[in-house]
């Protein structure tokens, strides 16, 4: 270390002293920055400053001991080891050692990835661990300089990446990585053979040739990179950083985030970790209960000093719930006046139309009786007629009778009395033109009367009201289709309507075709049902289904409205064109599930279409997002916890209005038998309805166009 006179500083010129006060510095005051006997490491310092000898800095001691007794103030301290570190000493004779400081800007500055780390750390703490991974991977990327990236989530049951989180990617890359397979044509397995092989890969083209990337974004592609996040021997996921034209990322970009992407590891662990711990065993609810026993007793005296401030707000709290309440209910009595008035008007056109047809039937009960009075008459007169011509029937067998006699008479005595044959044969010449016609007009009269008589009789009433037959054969009946194996279904009576019972077992696609129903009615709870729905979207029906749940026991079904399958594991592909004809932009849609990744992964897609998607881990979550959302649509997994899926699809029947069900379900999952348990438990008694008024609801209810139902023979065949 080097003290230097400020005046030499200065060209030689001395400092001018501020006030009379003398110097009073020292080598005794200047204590161990200067006194080589209380600091060991003054000597080495004077030393190092200049290469001067032990004498040499003896010599400067001197000096500067002789420029503070001529009144000097100021001195420059020079540290050789810290180049460029100098400064000017306060006016006091003291000598002090000058260390330099470095900010904790420049260390983050001259070390990116501890910078990284802790902008990591502090994402993970102020985000919830689900919602953490998104403003990660944006980091990440500013970091790296990588224009795009995207976050997938290894799912270790099946074996497969699962997107969860992306930043610039199009549509087509969000496609290649929602669902990474082993094998699968459709996908990109890069990141997937990443994270198998425990490398990092990095494919590069060169500038103008990217066309053998794949295409994650809209612009040209430089270079990819696929970082696998492993815990130890634990796949976590995929990492993958897309570089545009003129940009590469080299292998300094990638190893200096080998440290920080440990954050996004214990980030994704935290997340499953959230979803673990809601299955808290039963030990450490207890152990939990003396941890709250203690914190109560600890917050005894708190709430004891804030009870004044607290019973003021809830005062307060309570007038302004009130005033809700009193609007709530304001608002409840005149929905309830307007459902009382359009109930009026519904029953006043119910009446008027019952008038009418009273009217009508009053009318065809008159029409009716003048009919039988008619045929009455008519058959009274045909009696007589009958009578008439009985008599005449045997007042003309008498006339032939006698008329035989005589010409068996003449016959006897015609060679005597030649004249009486004449006169015999003028008699029966006058006889015959007054008989014959009696009995040609008699027959007609029996065969005009005969049809009259049976189109009157009462079994053919109601038929004088109806259209005619011709009409009645030309005219197309429509034909509803049930999925279930209880044929008593068929004996469901709608007007004009017909009823079939299809097996789900077996072939349903070939039992089928050929017929086009205005509706299908699927009966969840049968055996196979679920299966026969993914076979019939597989063959290419684009209809609607709509389902119910319905006993064998019983001549009563619960409604559930319009329903879809799809099967596990989840393909988010299948699912978004099975959501295509049920939701728009803006739906609210509510999944449920135990398989996080999948629900996060499924999130990210309908997202991206659109759609305001919340999701539940488990039953209890499930039952207050649907009060509180109110969904629209509902993915629901059956594998929810056993039995607990299959008794919310109980609860949302009796929801109004009833959402759109989507639900997942394995191979190896019994639904017939976890439905008929939920149906026998949960159903309310006021909720199943009568098959055949579920059948009319059904039909009442609209389907979006023509376009859009079920399709026969050309869709049928053309989908196998």
């Amino acid at each position: 270390m080097i003290l230097i006179p400020h005046q030499q500083i200065l060209r030689g010129q001395p400092m001018s002293n501020r006030g009379s006060m003398p110097a009073t510095g020292s080598p005794r005051r200047a204590g161990p920055s200067s006194s080589p006997g209380r600091n060991p490491e003054g000597p080495p310092r004077l030393r190092a400053a200049g290469g001067a000898s032990g004498a040499d800095a003896s010599a400067t001691g001197v000096a500067v001991f002789d420029h503070l007794r001529a009144g000097g103030r100021g001195f420059v301290v020079t540290d050789k080891r810290h180049s460029g570190c100098s400064r000017i000493v306060s006016q006091m004779g003291i000598f002090r050692r000058l260390q330099p400081r470095a900010s904790a800007a420049m260390a983050l500055a001259a070390d990116p990835a501890a910078a990284l780390a802790d902008r990591l750390r502090a994402i993970a703490a102020s985000e919830v661990p689900e919602d953490a991974l998104q403003p990660a991977l944006q980091a990440i990327l500013q970091a790296s300089g990588a224009q795009a990236g995207a976050l997938c989530l290894f799912d270790v049951r099946y074996r497969l990446l699962r997107l969860a989180a992306e930043v610039g990617l199009s549509d087509e890359g969000c496609r290649l990585l929602r669902s990474v397979r082993q094998g699968d044509a459709r996908g990109w397995e890069v990141p997937l053979r990443s994270l198998r092989d425990r490398r990092i890969e990095r494919i590069e083209a060169a500038p103008g040739t990217h066309h053998h990337l794949p295409a994650l974004v809209e612009a040209p592609i430089r270079s990819v990179a696929c970082v696998p996040l492993c815990a130890g021997e634990t796949p976590f996921g995929s990492l993958v950083l897309v570089a545009l034209e003129p940009r590469a990322l080299s292998e300094g970009d990638i190893q200096q985030l080998e440290g920080p992407l440990g954050e996004v590891v214990r980030m994704i662990a935290a997340a499953r970790r959230v979803r673990a711990a809601e299955a808290t065993p039963a030990a450490e609810d207890a152990v939990a209960a003396g941890a709250a026993e203690r914190a109560e007793l600890l917050a005894v005296a708190e709430r004891e000093r804030a009870e004044m401030a607290v019973a003021l707000e809830e005062a307060a709290g309570q007038a302004r719930a009130a005033e809700a309440a009193r609007a709530a209910v304001e608002a409840e009595l005149e929905s309830v006046r307007n459902e009382r008035g359009r109930r009026d008007t519904e029953l006043a056109e119910v009446r008027a139309r019952f008038d009418e047809l009273a009217a009508r039937g009053s009318a065809v009960e008159s029409e009716t009786g003048a009919l039988r009075e008619t045929v009455a008459a008519l058959r009274t007169e045909l009696q007589v007629l009958t009578a008439g011509r009985d008599e005449l029937h045997a007042a003309l067998a008498e006339l032939r009778a006698e008329r035989d006699r005589l010409a068996a008479d003449a016959e006897v005595v015609r060679p005597a009395h030649t004249p009486s044959e004449d006169v015999l044969g003028s008699e029966t010449a006058e006889l015959d033109p007054e008989v014959i016609p009696v009995v040609t007009v008699s027959a007609p009269v029996g065969e005009e009367f005969e049809p009259v008589e049976r189109s009157h009789v009462p079994a053919a009433a109601p038929a004088l009201a109806a259209e005619p037959l011709a009409g009645e054969a030309g005219r197309t009946r429509r034909l509803v289709a049930v999925l279930d194996t209880d044929p008593a279904w068929a004996g469901a009576a709608i007007d004009g309507t017909d009823v079939a019972v299809v097996e789900p077992a077996g072939d349903v696609v070939t039992r089928l075709t050929g017929v086009t129903p205005a509706r299908l009615v699927v009966n969840v709870a049968a055996p196979g049902a679920l299966a026969a729905m993914s076979a019939l979207r597989a063959a290419g029906a684009s209809g609607r289904f709509w389902g119910c749940l319905s006993s064998p026991t019983s001549d009563k079904a619960l409604p559930l409205g319009m329903i879809e399958a799809t099967t596990r594991p989840l393909d988010l592909d299948v699912v978004l064109a099975l959501l295509a004809g049920h939701a728009k932009r803006g739906t609210r849609v509510v999944t449920a599930g135990a398989d996080g990744d999948t629900l996060m992964s499924l999130r990210h897609a309908l997202t991206r279409q659109g759609l305001s998607v919340s999701m539940a881990w488990d039953a209890k979550q499930a039952v207050d997002l649907f009060d509180a959302v109110r969904p629209e649509v509902v993915v629901l997994d059956l594998d929810l916890r056993p039995r607990s899926a299959y008794e919310l699809v109980v609860r949302l029947a009796g929801a109004s209005p009833v959402p759109s069900l989507v639900l997942v379900y394995g191979d190896e999952d019994d639904t017939a038998a976890g439905f008929a348990a939920a149906l026998a438990r949960k159903a309310p008694a006021s909720l199943p309805v009568p098959r055949d008024r579920l059948l009319a609801d059904v039909l009442a209810q609209s389907e979006a166009s023509p376009g859009q139902r079920l399709e026969k023979v050309r869709a049928l065949q053309g989908g196998r």
